[in-house]
């Protein structure tokens, strides 16, 4: 009687700390050491993860020096409203992959700041990752008090085809990061989907490290907002990071982009903006220094020529 009791206990026990792991977040990590097959299980560093794995809040995270190219799994798991794994792209090599999660994109499960979607980590060969989707690409969430970031560093390389729609609703945000990468959508959208006026003026892509935005299509912050503030594209840093799109809608001709520096575009440094025409479809903003900076240059330059010509003599 005694051994069964104790048989019953420990079963029990068991039982207990495998409901207790049900539903946490896994790490699953890619390491090609067999083949470019997502399902084959020595290709991870424990089992692969399935389509239903990339629908919860898990990370699914790519190392080695391959990515996979078949069988390769969704972000998202249904057409509704569900949860997507975050991934760290360290990797170099190119991943292609769909987004099944129709209004949300990269969403996560829980009120918290959360690092999405990772590319290059700055060190490495590039990573480039191409997302594919049909309705338009969400970075938010649903929960409150919540901020979701796409992080591109300079190994990095994003390509959106479809709607980029950068969101921010009663305090839901998403922040598209990128230091030093690259990053191109069919068409951008900076909307305010909630709450008109709560969020003027908030940060939803910034540039820094010499980093490249470019927009195949246009920019459109009318098709969903539903007031007249939208986010900004921030150049954090004095660097040769430049954004350019197609005019189009606010932002039909180069007046009209000039209008915007500031406003829609905005530096973060003593260097002004400079929008300019490239080739009467696209125009392109970069931060440039102002020219009382470049004289002062220019004379620190010529001064140093002086003194070393004095050193010869």
């Amino acid at each position: 009687m005694k051994s069964q009791t104790i048989l019953v206990v420990l079963l029990a026990i068991a039982l207990l700390s495998t409901i207790g792991t049900v539903g946490q977040a896994v790490t699953f990590t890619w390491t090609g050491d067999t083949d470019l097959d997502w399902d084959t299980g020595t290709n991870w560093s424990g089992v692969a993860p399935t389509q239903a794995d990339m629908g919860a809040t898990n990370t699914v995270q790519f190392t080695g020096t391959t990515m996979p190219t078949s069988n390769v799994k969704d972000l998202g798991y249904n057409t509704g409203y569900a949860w997507t794994s975050k991934l760290e792209l360290n990797s170099g090599g190119t991943l292609s992959m769909g987004v099944q999660s129709r209004n949300n994109g990269l969403c996560y499960n829980g009120a918290s700041i959360q690092t999405m979607l990772t590319i290059g980590d700055g060190i490495g060969s590039v990573a480039s990752v191409t997302l594919q989707f049909t309705e338009a690409l969400l970075l938010n969430r649903h929960e409150q008090g919540s901020t979701l970031t796409t992080l591109v560093n300079r190994d990095g390389v994003l390509d959106v085809q479809g709607l980029l729609t950068m969101t921010y609703n009663d305090s839901r945000s998403g922040i598209l990061d990128i230091i030093g990468g690259s990053v191109t959508a069919d068409a951008l959208n900076m909307m305010n989907f909630d709450k008109p006026g709560s969020f003027a003026n908030t940060t939803r892509v910034k540039l820094r490290d010499s980093g490249s935005f470019t927009v195949d299509g246009v920019v459109d912050n009318t098709m969903y907002s539903w007031d007249d503030s939208i986010g900004t594209i921030r150049f954090l840093d004095k660097s040769s990071a430049y954004f350019t799109a197609k005019y189009r809608g606010d932002l039909s001709d180069l007046a009209a982009v000039q209008s915007s520096l500031g406003t829609l575009f905005v530096s973060d440094t003593d260097w002004t903006l400079l929008a300019e025409d490239v080739d009467g479809v696209y125009f392109k903003v970069t931060a440039v220094p102002e020219p009382g900076c470049l004289a002062l240059a220019v004379l620190g330059l010529c001064g140093l020529g002086f003194v070393r010509r004095r050193k010869r003599k």
